[in-house]
C-alpha cells in the first residue's frame, strides 16, 4: 500500500486530481455567472457539471499511464527512471494549482463585489440620462436553473411579482405579463423583444433554488444597443426572497432614473409565510392554464396557502377568481349561483384584509357584471387599472363594461389600449379582431390573425354567419374543434348548436352540441309545458338567472304571463338605468321586452308602455354612442310593444339583411299583428328559401316549419 501511495505521488496523480477539481470548479463558477448573461439554456451549467464528473476518472487514468517528457507524452512504463522529470512536472503543477486558486478567489470577489449595483458604470448613467420619452420595460420570465423542472412555477412567480411591482411606478411603462411571457423558452434577440413589445429596456435573469438556498441573477438590458445597464447576482437564504425583490426593483428604478413622486413610494413586496407564498405561486401558475383540472388544482393550492396564512389577501382574491371560473358557465361544473355566492364571500375576506388590493378589484368587476351591476363593475375596474395600468386585460374588461352601458364609442380606446399594452395576449388580440369585425373593418381584422389559426377560423365563422353561409360556417366551426387541444372547444360547440338549430332548422344536430342550459332552452321553444315542469323540479341551488329566462319564455308561449311576471319580480326592469350590450343575441333589453309584453298581456298597459319607451330611449342612446348595426332584431320587438308596426317591419328587414332573423323569430307572439302582411310573408318565404338552400349544400331535405306553440 505504501509503495502504491508513493508511486501515485511520483506520477503526480494527486496533483493532477487537485488541479482538475480546481479547474472544474472555476469553469462551473464562470458558467453559472455568464450563462444567464449569454441567454444560454437552463441545462448549460448542469451539463458542464456532468461532463466534468465524467472526465475525472479519465484524467486520473491518463496521469497514471502517461508522463510528459522533453520528447512529448510517453507511456510511464516506457520511461527509464533516470530519464523521468516527474519532479519538475510536479513543481509546474504546484504553480498551476496556486494560480488557479488565486483565479478562484478573484472570481468569488468579482461575483460578490464587482457586480454589485453600488458600482454603477459612468457611461451607462450618461446613456440613460440622455434618453427621452417615458421609460419602458419588459420583464421576461426568469430562467429556471434549478435541477428540478417542477420549480418552473417559482421562477415564473418571481418574474411576475417583479412585473407587478414595477407596474405601480409612475413614469415607467411595463409590458403586460402575457406578452412578456410569450418569449418563454425562446432565447430571443433583445432587439426583437423591444420591437414587438415597444419597450426600451428588458429585464431578464435566472433563478436557482436548492433546498433553502436561492441564487437569483438579474440584468437590465437596453434594447437599442444591447448593453447591460445593470446586473446583479443574489446568493441568499430563501427567507430573503422578498428583500431580493425589493432590491431588484430599486436597482431598476435607479438605473432608469425614474423619478419617484411623494405619492409614489419605492416598490416593496408584502411579506408572507414562505410556505404559503410557495403554494400561492403554484396556484397562480395553475389559474392561468384555464382548464377544469388546473383550476381545481389552483383552488386546492389557494386553500392550502390560506390554511397556513389566513390573512393572505392575494390568496383570498385568487381563490375567489378560481371559484368564479369553476362555474358551469366557464370552465367547471359548479352551479352558477353557488359559484357566485362563494366567490363573493371569498372576495369580501380579501377586501377585509387589504381594501385596495388591485387583484381583488379586478375580480369584483367580473362578479359585479355577472350580477347585473355594471356601474359598480366599472368603478372596480377603474380602481384596478389605477393600481396596475400595465395589465392589458383590465383595459379590455373596461371596454366590455362600457359596451354593457351602451357607450360603444368610449369602449374602443379601451380595447385599443389593451392591445397596445398586451398585443400577444390571446384575449386582447381576439377582442381587437372582434371589434374590427363589428365595425366593418374586415381588412384590419384579417391583418391581426394568422392564417389557419383558431382565431383566423373564428373570424371566418363570423363573416360566414353575417353573409348567411351557414353550411360553410358549420365546416369552419368543426375545424376549430379539431384544433383545440382536447379535440373539443366549448365556444365552438355553442355556436355549432345555435347554427344547426336556428339557421339550419335541425333540432337533432342542435341538441348534439348543446350544453344542459341550451337543452332546456330548446325544450322551452318546442315543448314549453315539459320545460316548465322540468325547471320546477330542479333543486334550488341549480336555479339561476339563466333558468329563469328559459322559464319565462316557456310561460309566455303557454300564455301564462302572470306566472312569468312573478319569476321576474326581482329584476327591477322598470327602474333599471341600463340594459346591457345590444350586440348580444340575447341581451337584457330582450328580457325586459318580455317583461313588458307580459305587463301588457295582463292589463298593465301603462306600465308596459312606460318600460317599452325607456327601452326605446336606451336603444337610441346606444345608437348615438356608436352602437354597430346589430340591434335591429331587438329594436323590432320594442317597436311592436309601442305599436310602431311599420317601424318594426323596417327593423325586421334590416335584421334579415344580416341574416339575423330566423324561423323561431317568425313565430314569436308579439309579431301576431304583422303575420298577415305581405311584407312579413315575403320575409318568411325568404328565410325558408335561404335555409333550404344551405341545407341542400349539406345534402339535407327541405325544412318543414316546426310550430313553437
Amino acid at each position: 500500500m505504501t509503495s502504491l501511495f508513493s508511486e501515485l505521488k511520483r506520477r503526480n496523480v494527486f496533483r493532477v486530481a487537485i488541479a482538475y477539481i480546481v479547474v472544474g470548479w472555476v469553469v462551473l463558477q464562470v458558467a453559472e455567472i455568464t450563462a444567464p448573461l449569454m441567454q444560454l439554456p437552463a441545462w448549460t451549467v448542469p451539463m458542464a457539471l456532468f461532463l466534468g464528473i465524467l472526465g475525472f476518472p479519465f484524467a486520473i487514468i491518463f496521469a497514471w499511464a502517461f508522463e510528459l517528457t522533453p520528447e512529448g507524452l510517453r507511456r510511464t512504463d516506457d520511461v527509464h527512471p533516470g530519464e523521468s522529470i516527474t519532479a519538475a512536472t510536479g513543481a509546474t503543477l504546484n504553480r498551476a494549482i496556486i494560480g488557479l486558486l488565486a483565479l478562484a478567489v478573484a472570481i468569488l470577489l468579482a461575483d460578490k463585489l464587482l457586480l454589485s449595483p453600488t458600482a454603477p458604470v459612468e457611461e451607462t448613467e450618461t446613456a440613460v440620462e440622455t434618453a427621452e420619452g417615458p421609460k419602458s420595460i419588459a420583464v421576461l420570465p426568469f430562467v429556471n436553473m434549478s435541477p428540478d423542472p417542477e420549480q418552473e412555477y417559482f421562477s415564473d412567480g418571481i418574474s411576475e411579482e417583479l412585473l407587478n411591482g414595477l407596474s405601480r411606478i409612475d413614469g415607467l411603462r411595463v409590458a403586460a405579463r402575457t406578452s412578456s411571457f410569450s418569449f418563454k423558452g425562446q432565447n430571443p434577440d433583445i432587439r426583437d423583444v423591444g420591437s414587438k413589445l415597444n419597450v426600451g429596456t428588458v429585464l431578464e435573469g435566472s433563478v436557482r433554488k436548492s433546498g433553502n438556498r436561492l441564487r437569483i441573477t438579474a440584468q437590465l438590458i437596453e434594447v437599442e444597443d444591447g448593453y447591460h445597464l445593470w446586473s446583479e447576482t443574489y446568493d441568499r437564504e430563501l427567507t430573503d426572497i422578498f428583500a431580493i425583490q425589493d432590491e431588484i426593483s430599486s436597482a431598476i428604478i435607479d438605473a432608469l432614473k425614474v423619478h419617484l413622486t411623494d405619492e409614489n413610494e419605492p416598490v416593496t413586496y408584502a411579506r408572507v409565510d414562505l410556505n404559503a407564498y410557495n403554494l400561492f405561486l403554484q396556484a397562480q401558475h395553475n389559474l392561468r392554464e384555464r382548464t377544469t383540472q388546473s383550476l381545481q388544482l389552483a383552488d386546492t393550492q389557494f386553500r392550502q396557502a390560506l390554511e397556513i396564512d389566513p390573512n393572505y389577501a392575494e390568496a383570498w382574491a385568487g381563490l375567489s377568481l378560481a371559484t368564479y371560473l369553476l362555474s358551469e358557465f366557464y370552465y367547471g361544473s359548479v352551479n352558477p349561483e353557488q359559484s357566485l355566492r362563494e366567490a363573493r364571500v371569498q372576495l369580501q375576506r380579501a377586501f377585509a384584509i387589504e381594501p385596495d388590493l388591485p387583484r381583488a378589484h379586478a375580480v369584483k368587476a367580473l362578479i359585479d357584471l355577472d350580477e347585473g351591476n355594471p356601474f359598480s363593475s366599472l368603478r372596480s375596474i377603474d380602481r384596478a387599472i389605477t393600481a396596475n395600468p400595465s395589465e392589458g386585460m383590465l383595459h379590455a374588461w373596461r371596454g366590455i363594461l362600457l359596451q354593457e352601458l351602451g357607450r360603444f364609442n368610449e369602449s374602443q380606446p379601451a380595447f385599443d389600449r389593451a392591445f397596445e399594452i398586451d398585443p400577444l395576449h390571446p384575449a386582447t388580440r381576439s377582442n381587437a379582431v372582434y371589434q374590427a369585425f363589428i365595425t366593418g373593418k374586415i381588412a384590419r381584422a384579417r391583418e391581426l390573425v394568422t392564417p389557419g389559426s383558431s382565431l383566423s377560423l373564428e373570424l371566418d365563422s363570423l363573416i360566414q354567419d353575417q353573409e348567411g353561409r351557414h353550411a360553410d360556417q358549420i365546416a369552419t366551426l368543426k375545424q376549430i374543434r379539431k384544433l383545440a387541444h382536447s379535440g373539443s372547444d366549448t365556444r365552438a360547440e355553442f355556436i355549432l348548436s345555435l347554427t344547426y338549430f336556428f339557421n339550419l332548422g335541425s333540432e337533432e344536430k342542435g341538441r348534439e352540441y348543446a350544453s344542459p342550459s341550451m337543452q332546456r332552452a330548446y325544450d322551452a321553444m318546442l315543448s314549453p309545458e315539459r320545460a316548465v315542469v322540468a325547471i320546477g323540479e330542479l333543486p334550488e341551488e341549480e336555479i339561476s338567472d339563466g333558468t329563469d329566462n328559459v322559464l319565462v319564455f316557456a310561460l309566455i308561449l303557454l300564455g301564462r304571463c302572470e306566472e312569468a311576471l312573478s319569476v321576474y319580480a326581482d329584476r327591477e326592469y322598470e327602474t333599471a338605468p341600463v340594459w346591457g350590450d345590444l350586440g348580444l343575441g340575447i341581451n337584457n333589453v330582450r328580457f325586459a321586452t318580455r317583461h313588458a309584453w307580459c305587463l301588457k298581456q295582463t292589463g298593465r298597459d301603462d306600465q308596459a308602455t312606460a318600460l317599452a319607451s325607456k327601452l326605446d330611449a336606451y336603444i337610441e342612446f346606444a345608437i348615438a354612442n356608436g352602437q354597430p348595426s346589430d340591434y335591429h332584431r331587438t329594436r323590432a320587438e320594442v317597436q311592436m310593444l309601442l305599436g310602431k308596426h311599420d317601424a318594426a317591419m323596417g327593423s325586421i328587414k334590416l335584421a334579415w339583411q344580416r341574416y339575423d332573423f330566423d324561423w323561431v323569430d317568425l313565430q314569436l307572439p308579439w309579431y301576431d299583428p304583422l303575420r298577415e302582411r305581405q311584407e312579413f310573408q315575403e320575409i318568411k318565404a325568404a328565410i325558408l328559401s335561404h335555409m333550404n338552400m344551405e341545407r341542400a349544400k349539406l345534402g339535407w331535405e327541405p325544412f318543414e316549419l316546426i310550430a313553437l306553440r
